[in-house]
């Protein structure tokens, strides 16, 4: 398996830098089809939906008031709950 990655996230609960897990990607290929079923469907029915879409925020880069911490700093911080196996 090999050592688990991580990286630095600022937590507004916690207000600070915190070490979260990086899992592995999800597999989405069943996407496809159902989006191909739906196209279908909606292109066989005779039903009118609205073009109702909202606009993108304009949000900052970055919401933490203090600066970010090396990783090695907030490595030696990081503590879990649970043990190593």
């Amino acid at each position: 398996m090999g050592d688990p990655k991580r990286r630095l996230d600022y937590s507004k609960r916690q207000k600070d830098w915190v070490v979260k897990n990086i899992y592995e990607k999800k597999d989405y290929t069943f996407r496809r089809k159902l989006l191909e079923a739906a196209e279908y469907r909606r292109r066989e029915s005779n039903e009118c939906l609205g073009d109702q879409v909202l606009p993108k925020p304009d949000l900052p880069p970055n919401i933490a008031p203090m600066p970010r911490p090396s990783k090695e700093a907030a490595f030696q911080r990081y503590q879990t709950r649970f043990e190593d196996n």
